[in-house]
């Protein structure tokens, strides 16, 4: 079946200095337009039409992967714990609480007000009789804040609809950061203070920093450190004021362009600072009252700093500690210190080579929030002085809850079996180490097998080892699944990020061809059986390694994908990363964003492999926009009708429900399984989508 044909127009992008760009699918970014409606709709009919043949052989497997119970890690507050988890049978977290002397029960399930319904964020009181929560509708993630009480009634809100918005306790307020409109029509990011039980209107605007995308909070109840940003890749400037009944006093600056990735706690002892400047991997400082960062944990000469916890000492006589979290590659490790001087006291073991993803106490007891490739998300704990951190569990477990699903809902996952994981040795033509870890079951591959390479090589971020189960159900099947951190991420440091983007933003695609060539020099795979895939910025990565060397890949999935770098700014939260991208209104950073961009490096008779782009319709931070023209593009440039544009409504960027995750991943797979030929192939029906691709590709 041929793709739906696209009606090409005469528009450019003006660029700086006279230079236009043509883009013909610009009629794509108006989806309420009546041509671009046919045209999705057309889109539609041809992904369902291929989709019917690709069959289900790993559906069942990726359902019951998905559904695994998970849990974050608790919060006391009062004496009560206060914990998110996603129980047995259930489609989203819940949030729950135990008071003190009770059992656990449910505070909040956010599917009571729908199938579509999430929990962003919730922050309970420092009493802990009430809780802040944030949930979000369609996968918007967009919402108003709601105080509740522990009986789950509302008593104070809506406030401030947004989207990331922090909070930060104070008596009787909060501080909080909504975007609130400018003069110009642009939305600007705040910290407010609302006073509990007073309208909206009257909440007072503690700081309004000019640029400001973000705000960070935090405080022990005498301090208010806030961190604020102008975009993910920006320097960070930390306020801190004092405070009191009702309120706090003036903010005022101590920090200035403190770092691009800067985190700061208030202590009894003052106020703690992790920040890379001057330190491309990071380190730890106390703040004097002077404004002067004094070095407590120094930077490490291979591990990147991406957390700490202070805590107070267990008893008397003990000392306190400061638990630090690093990311060696792609894998977490943790580490004890003492508070008072930053000399380290040990390693602190973890269940295996994964992820720490959040830090919580209890007195001088630490929680983390822990994953890895065959883990999901749960809890562990880590006694005071203790040199592990275990699987912690709430007691009692909480009570099962029906699904909505077929007969087998509600049961526990099968036992994941022998799932193995290496790192692969990988350098770039420039000669950079690139970080390559495999993940299959069985023996070591020693023959060609399916294979799946995976990135996100953006922001800082680290392509960390965390719990996938689609990756889970390809290696069952016989294939393998491999993670890259090329650069642009955060796996070397800071370095390794600037190394990546705005100029040098074409090195992570050089990384991602340069881990497929390794891994099929080793005999792993083969360009026809080797499949990419990114999500989001990775998914602009994969993009732009497949357009550049198109025959290297047999497919590529791409899950709302930045395409078209020259109008990013103008679509979806794209305004946002001009510190991590460029903008196209500056003459050298737009050619940085032409040398990156997917949708303008598309060319016909290149030969490029079957690819599946993803959109979702709530999505507010990459606009859909992106991947319809890509998809546009990529069908005029090829004729085997092997493009294909998947719409998903009610679900966005971020969390999804159970149901809507395992529907995601097994259409992956199903594309995956047919197109590279395994693993666990669905049978003579695929026959719709290789052979065309693969005679396009060859020249016959």
């Amino acid at each position: 079946m041929r793709a739906p044909t696209t009606r090409r127009g005469d528009a450019v992008t003006e660029l700086p200095g006279g230079h236009r760009a043509p883009d013909p699918y610009r009629a794509l970014e108006d989806a309420g337009d009546p041509e671009t409606a046919r045209w999705l709709a057309a889109q539609d009919a041809h992904y369902a039409a291929h989709r019917a043949t690709w069959g289900d052989g790993l559906l069942a497997r990726v359902a019951e992967l998905t559904a695994s119970p998970t849990a974050d890690p608790p919060v006391w507050a009062g004496g009560h714990r206060f914990r998110a988890a996603l129980r047995p049978g259930g489609e989203h977290p819940v949030l729950l609480v135990r008071p003190p002397g009770e059992p656990e029960r449910v505070l909040l399930d956010p599917a009571a007000s729908g199938p579509d319904t999430t929990l962003e964020s919730w922050h309970p009181s420092p009493d802990g009789r009430s809780v802040a929560v944030l949930i979000s509708e369609g996968g918007t993630e967009q919402g108003a804040l709601r105080v509740l009480d522990l009986d789950g009634s509302v008593v104070d809100g809506p406030i401030g609809r947004s989207r990331g918005t922090q909070l930060a306790w104070l008596p009787g307020a909060f501080c909080y950061t909504p975007l609130s409109p400018r003069p110009d029509g642009r939305l600007a990011r705040e910290v407010r203070l609302h006073r509990l039980g007073e309208p909206e209107e009257r909440d007072v605007t503690v700081l309004a920093e000019d640029g400001c995308t973000s705000f960070a909070l935090e405080t022990d109840g005498h301090t208010l450190v806030v961190v604020a940003s102008r975009g993910p890749s920006a320097p960070k400037d930390v306020w801190t004021g004092r405070v009191t009944e009702g309120g706090v006093t003036e903010l005022r600056p101590v920090l200035r362009a403190a770092g691009s990735r800067v985190q700061a706690r208030p202590t009894p002892d003052g106020v703690l600072v992790l920040t890379d400047d001057a330190a491309p991997r990071a380190r730890i400082a106390r703040l004097t009252p002077g404004g002067q960062l004094i070095d407590l944990v120094a930077e490490d000469d291979e591990a990147v700093l991406r957390s700490f916890l202070p805590l107070p000492a267990a008893e008397p006589g003990a000392e306190p500690e400061l638990l630090v979290v690093r990311n060696r590659g792609l894998v977490t490790e943790v580490a004890a210190h003492r508070l008072a001087d930053g000399r380290p006291t040990g390693l602190v073991a973890l269940p295996g080579a994964g992820v720490v993803t959040s830090l919580t106490a209890h007195g001088a007891t630490a929680f983390l929030g822990y994953t890895d490739p065959t883990t999901p998300h749960t809890t562990l704990r880590r006694a005071p002085g203790g040199t592990e951190a275990a699987e912690w569990s709430a007691e009692p477990p909480p009570p099962a809850v029906p699904r909505r699903a077929p007969a087998k809902a509600g049961a526990p996952p099968r036992s994941i079996g022998d799932a193995r994981t290496a790192t692969v040795p990988c350098r770039a033509p420039d000669g950079a180490e690139i970080p390559v870890l495999a993940l299959w079951t069985g023996p070591r591959p020693t023959g060609p097998r399916p294979l799946l390479l995976q990135c996100y090589g953006g922001f800082g971020v680290v392509n960390g080892p965390t719990y996938s189960p689609e990756a889970l159900a390809w290696v069952e099947a016989g294939g393998v699944h491999v993670r890259v951190g090329v650069r642009g991420g955060g796996e070397r440091g800071a370095r390794w990020h600037r190394a990546g983007n705005r100029a040098t933003r074409a090195r992570g695609a050089q990384d991602l061809i340069a881990a497929a060539r390794a891994l099929i020099d080793l005999g792993w795979t083969t360009p026809a059986r080797l499949g990419l895939l990114g999500a989001s910025h990775g998914g602009l990565v994969v993009a732009a390694a497949l357009t550049a060397e198109p025959r290297l890949f047999g497919a590529a999935v791409c899950l709302a994908p930045l395409a078209d770098m020259l109008r990013c700014e103008r679509l979806g939260a794209g305004s946002l990363w001009r510190a991590e991208y460029g903008s196209a209104e500056d003459p050298e950073q737009a050619a940085w964003l032409v040398a990156c961009s997917p949708y303008h490096a598309v060319r016909p008779g290149a030969g490029y492999p079957p690819v599946l782009l993803a959109v979702f319709d709530g999505d507010s931070r990459v606009h859909p926009a992106h991947a319809h023209k890509l998809c546009a593009a990529l069908q005029h440039a090829s004729h085997h009708g092997a493009t294909f544009l998947r719409r998903e409504s009610g679900v966005g960027h971020g969390r999804r429900s159970v149901g809507r995750a395992a529907g995601l991943a097994a259409d992956q797979l199903a594309f995956f399984s047919t197109v590279l030929n395994g693993p666990n192939p669905p049978g003579p029906a695929r026959s719709g989508t290789t052979p065309a691709a693969a005679r396009e590709r060859s020249g016959a």
